[in-house]
C-alpha cells in the first residue's frame, strides 16, 4: 500500500514530530506501507496537501498530529475513496480515543498496516461545515478560546473561564428532532419525559448548553457522551440543563480527571438530524472551533470516512 504521511511538527509534546519520522517509517515500511513525507508549513496547511492526495488518487492519507490536523485532512477525505489512518500525536487525541486508535506509536502504526478498515460518520452543521467530534450551542462554544489558551500554557486564561461561566445567562432553546422523542431519548430516561412530551418531536429547555456528539471525547478530552459511537448513523445529543455553575465546573473538572460522574442532571437523545433554535442567538463550535450562531441544522452523514482503526466495542466482544 501506498500512501501520503502528513506531520504536523508542534502539536503534542516537546519532542518535535519531524524527529519521529524514521522510526514511524520504518513500523509503516515494515508492515508493507510504502510512504511519501510531507511535513505542514505555514504556505501549505495539511488541508491543501491532502487534499492533492485524494485528487491524484492516494490510497491512504496519514495523519500525524492531533485532532485540529487530523480534522483539516478529514474534512478532505469525506466521501472519497481514500482512507484516513491515523498516528496520534497531539495533546487530547479525541478522534483517535472515540476509535480505539492507541497514542502509542508502535500500536498505532500496527493499526495502519492491519488494515482493518472501518467506515465512520461525519457530523454536518448547516450543510456545510464537517465535525468529527462535537458540536456544541451555549457556554461551550464561550469556552473554547480560553480552553485553548490553557492548553497553550497560559494558565492565566482560567481567569477568563471563571469570568466566562460566571456571566453567562443560557436563554430559552427548542430542540427539534427529526423523530418523536419517545423514539430519540436514551430508554432509561424515557421516564423523564411526560406522556405529552414523548409524542412531540421538540424538546423545550434553557440549557447552558447543547452537545451534538459523534465521537465519545471533545475538547480537553473530556469524556462528554459516553454511549457516543462513530458509526451508528447518528449522534447523540446531550442537554445540560439543570446545573449551577458551580456544579457544572465540578462536573468537568472530575470528567478530567478521569472520575465518575453524575448524570442524572443531563438529558441525552440520539437522532440523525437536529435543529436548535433559542429565543436569543447563542453562538456554535464545531470541534471546538467558532461557526456561527444559532439557529443551526445538525445532521449525519453515515459512514462518510474511511479510517484505519480496530474494530468497534461492539464488533470486537
Amino acid at each position: 500500500m501506498k500512501a501520503v504521511l502528513i506531520i504536523h511538527d508542534t502539536s503534542g509534546d516537546k519532542t518535535p514530530n519531524s524527529e519521529k519520522i524514521p522510526e514511524i517509517t520504518e513500523l509503516l515500511n515494515a508492515g508493507g506501507v510504502e510512504i511519501e513525507v510531507h511535513s505542514t508549513r505555514e504556505d501549505l496547511g495539511a488541508d491543501a496537501i491532502a487534499k492533492k492526495a485524494v485528487q491524484d488518487g492516494a490510497e491512504c492519507v496519514i495523519v500525524g498530529g492531533g485532532d485540529g490536523t487530523v480534522g483539516m485532512v478529514a474534512r478532505e477525505l469525506v466521501g472519497s475513496k481514500t482512507t484516513l489512518g491515523i498516528i496520534p500525536l497531539g495533546t487530547y487525541n479525541n478522534i483517535a480515543r472515540s476509535a480505539r486508535i492507541s497514542t502509542d506509536l508502535a500500536e498505532a502504526c500496527w493499526i495502519i498496516t492491519s488494515r482493518h478498515r472501518r467506515d465512520i460518520d461525519v457530523g454536518v452543521l448547516n450543510g456545510e461545515r464537517y465535525f468529527f467530534e462535537a458540536l456544541g450551542a451555549g457556554l461551550d462554544a464561550e469556552l473554547f478560546p480560553a480552553g485553548e489558551a490553557v492548553k497553550d500554557g497560559n494558565w492565566l486564561a482560567l481567569l477568563d473561564v471563571v469570568r466566562t461561566v460566571a456571566e453567562f445567562q443560557p436563554v430559552d432553546m427548542e430542540i427539534t428532532f427529526d423523530c418523536p422523542l419517545e423514539e430519540a431519548i436514551l430508554p432509561e430516561q424515557l421516564e423523564r419525559l411526560s406522556a405529552e412530551d414523548r409524542k412531540s418531536n421538540i424538546f423545550r429547555c434553557k440549557p447552558l448548553f447543547v452537545v451534538a456528539a459523534n465521537g465519545r471525547y471533545y475538547g480537553s478530552g473530556l469524556h462528554v457522551s459516553p454511549k457516543a459511537q462513530l458509526a451508528d448513523s447518528r449522534l447523540t445529543v446531550s442537554i445540560y440543563s439543570d446545573f449551577t455553575k458551580t456544579e457544572l465546573i465540578a462536573h468537568f473538572v472530575a470528567m478530567l480527571q478521569g472520575q465518575d460522574v453524575d448524570t442524572s442532571h443531563v438529558q441525552s437523545f440520539r437522532a440523525s438530524e437536529i435543529k436548535i433554535t433559542a429565543a436569543k442567538s447563542v453562538p456554535v463550535h464545531a470541534d471546538g472551533e467558532r461557526w456561527g450562531e444559532t439557529p443551526a441544522t445538525v445532521t449525519v452523514l453515515p459512514g462518510a470516512l474511511q479510517l484505519w482503526a480496530p474494530p468497534s466495542e461492539d464488533e470486537a466482544s
